[in-house]
């Protein structure tokens, strides 16, 4: 081997030297792993989406007009929304139903500017 595959051993070493360490603590070998890749993939997705648009709505202004223009064009988008939202109240609780309609609102944004594009090219490296 190549010198500069050295990070390769090194991460090997550190895996096997988990195994004792996870025993010394009590802790189990065995994870479920249906279950941490849902919290990884869904819930932690989720929340990045809410953050990121809580983020940019913050920081660029320009974002604002355009979503109020078109809400107070359609006053119907806001009835859904809020039925949208009152059923993810009812089954998950007021802090997911939060985060699950603002990355519903984000999604339906982009999809309405078009840029269905330009989201993939963040969507697609980030998977």
């Amino acid at each position: 081997m190549q010198s500069r595959y050295w990070h390769y051993w090194i991460g090997l070493l550190l895996g096997v030297a988990l195994i004792p360490v996870l025993r010394s603590q009590n802790l189990p070998l065995k994870f479920d792993w249906i279950t941490l890749s849902v919290a990884y993939w869904l819930v932690l997705s989720a929340q990045s989406i809410f953050l990121a648009v809580l983020l940019s709505l913050i920081g660029l202004r320009e974002i604002w007009q355009p979503i109020v223009m078109r809400y107070r064009d359609r006053p119907l988008r806001i009835l859904i929304l809020l039925i949208y939202f009152g059923i993810l109240i009812w089954a998950p609780g007021w802090v997911r139903a939060l985060v699950l309609t603002v990355d519903t609102i984000a999604v339906l944004e982009l999809r309405e500017r078009h840029l269905v594009r330009r989201a993939t090219a963040i969507f697609v490296p980030a998977a």
